[in-house]
């Protein structure tokens, strides 16, 4: 019980990471994809990473890291091997309320 709710934590810390900041353009920018970002955001045509994405490569597969749900499922399908299946919904609701509250809270925190 108790680990399910650190994975939810750790959870909720990936679709932060995510969806709220733009560390994955800022560490990974050697790779190429990275580098069109790069490009097209000091031309101010793409806002976010996941917005570029899903002008540029709009697959199946970017419509699926696009949403926060679906990346919780999988997340939180893949700690539910490590801390029994019986403990997946558990995880996703919780991971997925923290997620949420840190959205809402990060809203007041802009103004």
């Amino acid at each position: 019980m108790i680990e399910s709710i650190l994975f939810s934590f750790f959870s909720c810390f990936v679709l932060t990471i995510w969806f709220q900041t733009n560390a994955f353009a800022e560490y990974l920018f050697f790779l190429p994809v990275v580098k069109k970002y790069n490009l097209a955001k000091k031309l101010n045509v793409a806002t976010t990473f996941l917005n570029f994405l899903s002008i540029n490569y709009d697959s199946f597969f970017v419509r699926l890291i696009s949403c926060p749900y679906c990346v919780n499922f999988w997340i939180n399908l893949f700690l539910s091997y490590f801390i029994g299946w019986k403990f997946f919904g558990l995880l996703y609701i919780l991971s997925i309320l923290q997620y949420k509250i840190i959205v809402i809270l990060s809203k007041y925190e802009s103004r």
